[in-house]
């Protein structure tokens, strides 16, 4: 799916696309990934070319996270158009800036759990 497919689609199965707040959020879906046995998932960090923030809403401040974890390196200040992707617990990669319509699994977060799901 693109970005935007895949906030329609966790929308009809009432989640959102996956925003991660810490490091135990980013362990757990680093392994959603790995275990539904893709490379990386589309998350909803969006960028208008100025930083990037969680569901379009919510920036990504310099010293939170998680800029401040020292794995956010692709595209760090942002990339107008573009979502970040993240990568499976095997890769040295964790997160990867993409283009809004590039095809790619998305990461869901259920609205009444705390648990991620790849679709």
């Amino acid at each position: 799916m693109t970005y935007d497919e895949g906030v329609a689609h966790c929308a009809a199965s009432g989640s959102t696309l996956a925003a991660i707040y810490d490091t135990s959020e980013l362990a757990a879906a680093r392994a959603a990934i790995s275990a539904a046995g893709v490379e990386k998932a589309i998350t909803s960090a969006s960028s208008d070319g100025s930083g990037w923030a969680w569901h379009g809403t919510e920036r990504w401040e310099e010293g939170g996270f998680p800029l401040n974890t020292g794995q956010v390196t692709d595209q760090r200040a942002g990339m107008a158009g573009s979502t970040y992707s993240l990568h499976r617990n095997k890769s040295n990669l964790v997160w990867d800036a993409d283009g809004r319509d590039e095809r790619h699994p998305v990461l869901c977060r259920a609205a009444s759990q705390e648990e991620s799901q790849l679709l």
